[in-house]
């Protein structure tokens, strides 16, 4: 009875999720019917979340990826509530770090660097990887500032470190992916400022520094 019970509860947010997957995808989404599937989701949902149930959820992230507007914000609001209780949100806000609207990735992101802290996502070499492969594939110019900013807090917290410009120089001349390598150069590059001597002698050496700097005047 009790299994019978949980296979009828996963069978229902299902449904759910996919109808609400489906409303997000229309041409022209109505927002009383998108607030009114998650809240029927957001019922649904079970206090904490097997990898089966986020994979349920996959299909509204997924509406994210080519879709963005202010009637869709109930549904982000559910995913985050949903990543919180689920034993392993990274496929989720993997997901949503595709989305169409930089505001969410951002969000998507600063939520990883909280579950983290608290403790409930293991943020490895892994994981911080596949982040920086979406980051680098969606990451434009004109709001890559807030994303690159939150990576870089993030790839800190997974060194146990708070010096974030030291962990970029660690991930940029250390042994990381090519993504990785790139993603954190761009976070030494943010503020447009030449860098210190002391990360320029850890980059070129010593001899290199010198030899551009000239003799002293």
């Amino acid at each position: 009875m009790v299994r019978e019970a949980a296979t009828r509860a996963e069978r229902a947010l299902r449904v759910v999720a996919d109808a609400v997957a489906m409303e997000l995808s229309v041409a022209m989404p109505r927002p009383e019917r998108i607030a009114l599937g998650c809240s029927r989701l957001a019922c649904a949902l079970p206090p904490a979340l097997t990898d089966a149930d986020v994979a349920d959820l996959g299909g509204v992230a997924r509406a994210f990826h080519t879709r963005s507007g202010r009637e869709m914000l109930p549904a982000v609001d559910l995913l985050a509530d949903a990543a919180c209780r689920a034993r392993h949100p990274a496929p989720l806000l993997l997901s949503l770090l595709e989305a169409q609207d930089p505001s969410i990735r951002t969000r998507a992101l600063e939520l990883m660097l909280r579950l983290a802290r608290d403790g409930v996502l293991d943020i490895d070499v892994g994981l911080l990887s596949d982040v920086a492969d979406t980051l680098g594939e969606v990451a434009a110019a004109e709001e890559a500032a807030p994303l690159l900013r939150a990576w870089g807090r993030l790839a800190a917290h997974a060194r146990r470190s708070q010096n974030v410009e030291e962990v970029m120089l660690d991930l940029f001349t250390g042994p990381a992916t090519l993504t990785v390598r790139r993603l954190a150069a761009r976070c030494l590059d943010l503020d447009g400022a030449l860098p210190a001597t002391h990360l320029t002698r850890r980059v070129l050496g010593h001899g290199v520094v010198e030899t551009l700097q000239g003799p002293p005047m």
